[in-house]
């Protein structure tokens, strides 16, 4: 999969400007020419974002697959 250079350029400065996790990923998911929509507006997800994140961050990529695959199906 690949993004668009603008997506990446945009993802790249938001970690630049903060380490807080939930700033990002709102940041991130309010991003409506992106989405179509706010997607900080769908309950619980930026909740499940941030615990992806989190989990990335503390366990790495591989472990963290079987999290976040457990949710891939709901």
């Amino acid at each position: 999969m690949r993004d668009a250079p603008e997506v990446l350029s945009f993802c790249r400065l938001l970690w630049e400007e903060s380490d807080d996790y939930r700033a990002v990923i709102e940041k991130f998911l309010a991003k409506e020419e992106y989405w179509g929509q706010d997607l900080n507006q769908i309950e619980g997800f930026a909740d499940l974002m941030l615990q992806f994140v989190q989990a990335i961050q503390q366990e790495g990529v591989i472990a963290s697959l079987p999290l976040i695959k457990s949710y891939a199906n709901t």
